[in-house]
């Protein structure tokens, strides 16, 4: 999620983009402004409005436009588009407080006025201040005297006056909003087109690291083959216990390098075209616990299996899911514990469980499991999940976890009776 920095940041980025392209393509809605405030000064000097209130309300806003008119010729781009809103706005106080305060028909440009100051500025101390200001002037204005704020402007020249002001506030509002919109939809167009390209230089770069690390890990295998054969050799060949007891433990990490070369390349590589075929869950369920029994008999750990179920799938997957999730299981379980896989129907959904007796993780653990190389044991690899997840979200599946400390761990998986042909990426798919 981006800092609110950046995200006042972005506001003002395209608050200024706004205000350049509106003050440099708009300049017929300020020909019209100025265009209504001189027919207001004629109107008020027609109907006899004190002198010289109408020449200081006329000197105010030739100075304006001449502030105006050097910023848009200025070559200082940047400083013409910013920092000049304040001028518009003091303006129509100053107009409101010259023309009867109050009862002046000006105070319905100053609603769009404050509107517009609010949308460029945003929510900030300027802003408050600006409005608390603006409070302390109509307070002002209500205790005055009349005479200090100028005699009521009559009718029709008030109603007249007050609906140009209004039609002059919604145009300009109106304009300026619509502008903003654009901006803004035209902005986030390039925002995600750049992010999707940042994304598709990602993964262009991710697949080709994917590959050469595929590579390396299959030409490591050939060596690594030569050097657990004469580790072997050796070994039997070995008069003196500790010498053959060293070897039989170089032997065992060359053993486990192969095995986490092999996760890896399993990993790596594109998920293979489905073969689905018809299904016996149980069966291939008791297959995959007879090959790890010794395993498991090694650690203490029982082993069991209860109900069955059909479906249509790739059995040759399958069975890779069910000993990557019961060889975990066997793993996080202490001596005398038990694994169980249970399988079962629901909702027309085949449901598979495999769970432990063991210790359990907390949340923290629970929600970084499934990510690339984290594992809670020294040994581990961490691609074990990845590979059965991948497995089932290939068949258009799922896997998810329950755990807690203490209280053992439960894979739920749920397979559809029937694959749906979402073969993806390997990496994507074991992300799920």
């Amino acid at each position: 999620m981006p800092a609110r920095g950046d995200a006042a940041r972005w506001r003002r980025v395209i608050t200024a983009n706004v205000e350049c392209r509106w003050k440099r393509t708009r300049w017929f809605l300020f020909a019209a402004f100025y265009a209504v405030w001189l027919a207001f000064c004629a109107a008020l000097a027609v109907i006899g409005y004190p002198a010289w209130r109408v020449a200081a309300l006329a000197g105010v806003l030739v100075a304006l436009l001449v502030s105006h008119v050097a910023r848009a010729v200025s070559e200082r781009v940047a400083s013409a588009c910013e920092g000049d809103e304040r001028q518009p706005f003091a303006f129509i106080v100053i107009a409101i407080a010259m023309t009867g305060g109050l009862h002046s028909p000006v105070l319905i440009a100053l609603m769009g006025a404050v509107t517009q100051f609010t949308i460029r500025r945003g929510i900030c101390r300027a802003t408050l201040a600006t409005l608390a200001a603006l409070v302390v002037l109509v307070a002002a204005m209500v205790v005055v005297p009349q005479g200090w704020i100028g005699p009521v402007i009559p009718d029709p020249l008030y109603s007249v006056s007050a609906l140009g002001f209004l039609v002059m506030s919604v145009v300009l509002h109106t304009d300026y909003m619509s502008l903003l919109a654009r901006t803004v939809e035209t902005t986030l167009g390039q925002i995600f087109r750049s992010r999707e390209e940042i994304a598709g230089q990602a993964l262009e770069r991710a697949r080709e690291l994917e590959l050469l690390s595929s590579k390396l890990s299959h030409e490591l295998r050939n060596p690594l083959g030569a050097i657990k054969a004469l580790v072997q050799l050796s070994a039997r060949e070995a008069n003196e216990p500790e010498i053959r007891e060293r070897l039989e433990v170089v032997e065992g990490e060359v053993e486990r390098i192969q095995a986490i070369l092999q996760g890896y390349l399993s990993f790596s590589r594109p998920l293979d075209t489905l073969r689905p075929e018809p299904v016996a869950l149980g069966a291939l369920a008791d297959d995959a616990l007879a090959v790890l029994e010794a395993r498991a008999e090694s650690a203490g750990v029982s082993l069991r299996r209860r109900g069955d179920a059909r479906l249509v799938a790739d059995p040759r997957r399958l069975k890779e899911a069910f000993l990557n999730l019961v060889a975990n299981a066997i793993e996080a379980t202490p001596r005398k514990g038990h694994v169980e896989v249970e399988i079962g129907e629901r909702d027309g959904q085949v449901r598979v469980a495999v769970s432990d007796t063991g210790r359990g993780m907390p949340p923290e653990v629970l929600e970084r499991l499934g990510t690339p190389f984290f594992t809670t044991r020294d040994e581990g690899t961490g691609l074990g999940v990845l590979l059965a997840r991948g497995a089932f979200v290939q068949h258009g599946g799922t896997l998810e976890y329950e755990s807690a400390p203490g209280r053992g761990t439960v894979a739920t998986a749920v397979l559809p009776r029937e694959p749906t042909g979402r073969c993806v990426d390997g990496a994507l798919a074991a992300r799920g």
